[in-house]
C-alpha cells in the first residue's frame, strides 16, 4: 500500500469493538450512584480503549461540543446517567464517528504527520483561529470529516435496518446533498469512504 491509500484508507472501531464499548458503558452506568462515580469506573474500565468521560473537560465546556479526539484518545463530555443507561443510536454514533478522528490522528502520528494534519484542518474550519466561528462549508468538505461523515452515513444506513448490499445498492444510486453539486471533488470522496465502510459490513 503506497503513502496515499494508507492515508485514504477508512479508519474506525469495528461494530463489534463498538458493541462491547456500549455494553461496558450501560453496565457502568446502570451500577453508578452518580456521575462521579460513573465517570471513575468508566475511564478505568475503558482506557484500554482510549476513552474518557469528563464533564469538566475545560475545551469541550468552552466551546460546547460533546466530544474531541486526541491520537490515541477520545474525550466524551459526560451525559447524564439516565442517558448511560439506555444510550440511544445517536450516542453510539457520535462514538463511532469520533473514534474514526482519534483512528486518524493515530495514523498520522504513526507517520510523523498529525502535526500538519491537526494544524491544516483547523485553519481550513475556523479561519479566524480556533474556538472562533466555524466555516461550516469548510467543515463539511475537510477529508477527515468527510470520512468521519461516510462512516455515520452507514451508521444511520444499518439504524434504519439496511444490510451490506442495500447500502452498496443505495450509494451506487448516489446520496442526495448539497455537496453533489458545490464540490464534486469532495462528494465522489464522500461517497467512495461511504462503500469502504459499507464493505466492511457483515454480509
Amino acid at each position: 500500500m503506497t503513502a496515499r491509500q494508507l492515508i485514504e484508507a477508512v479508519v474506525g472501531v469495528p461494530q463489534a469493538d463498538l458493541d462491547r464499548i456500549v455494553a461496558t458503558i450501560q453496565q457502568v452506568a446502570q451500577g453508578a450512584a452518580d456521575v462521579h462515580e460513573f465517570e471513575a469506573v468508566a475511564n478505568a474500565q475503558l482506557a484500554a480503549e482510549g476513552i474518557r468521560f469528563d464533564r469538566n473537560d475545560p475545551e469541550l465546556v468552552s466551546v460546547g461540543m460533546p466530544a474531541r479526539s486526541e491520537p490515541g484518545l477520545l474525550v466524551v463530555r459526560t451525559p447524564t446517567l439516565a442517558q448511560m443507561r439506555r444510550i440511544d443510536p445517536r450516542f453510539r454514533n457520535l462514538l463511532s464517528h469520533e473514534l474514526v478522528h482519534v483512528e486518524q490522528m493515530k495514523r498520522a502520528k504513526d507517520t510523523g504527520d498529525v502535526d500538519r494534519m491537526y494544524t491544516s484542518s483547523m485553519k481550513r474550519m475556523f479561519p479566524q483561529g480556533f474556538p472562533g466561528p466555524l466555516d461550516r462549508e469548510k467543515y463539511m468538505t475537510d477529508k477527515q470529516e468527510l470520512m468521519a461523515y461516510a462512516r455515520s452515513l452507514i451508521d444511520d444506513m444499518r439504524d434504519h435496518g439496511m444490510n451490506r448490499e442495500e447500502m452498496l445498492a443505495g450509494l451506487r444510486r448516489s446520496v442526495p446533498h448539497p455537496m453533489r453539486r458545490n464540490d464534486p471533488e469532495s462528494y465522489q470522496r464522500f461517497l467512495r469512504y461511504a462503500v469502504a465502510y459499507a464493505e466492511q459490513e457483515a454480509e
